[in-house]
């Protein structure tokens, strides 16, 4: 059946993105019912504490490899391998707005970090 082994990554790939995101006590993440092939339920995932909205889930081997390269990252068959320590890559596009990208627990520990900062000025 045509599409099966595509819907069955893409659910494994935004069951992984729950999980990952939950572990922060910060976020609280969910799916979408049908991910967002119903009325009313857009896009893959809904955040509910920090980012308070939906998150579009893309899990492709064929995302540019130059994100993983500016990145710093480069992986050898299963193995991970940091040639830079880079923290975020910023991306721009003429006429498009400026896009942010970082590893995931990079972002859930920048987020934990300023909580911390906030709640010790106060």
């Amino acid at each position: 059946m045509p599409g099966r082994k595509s819907k069955s990554k893409g659910y494994r790939g935004e069951r992984g993105f729950v999980d990952d995101i939950n572990k922060s006590p910060s976020f609280r993440a969910r799916r979408q019912p049908g991910s967002g092939a119903y009325p009313g339920y857009p896009d893959d995932l809904v955040e509910e504490k920090v980012l308070r909205g939906t998150i579009e889930v893309k899990y492709h081997e064929t995302l540019a490899e130059s994100l993983w390269k500016w990145l710093g990252i480069e992986v050898e068959g299963r193995k991970l391998r940091r040639v830079k320590d880079v923290k975020a890559l910023l991306l721009k596009k003429n006429w498009h707005p400026g896009l942010i990208v970082m590893e995931l627990d990079a972002f859930l520990a920048l987020i934990e970090e300023m909580k911390r900062d906030a709640g010790h000025s106060v």
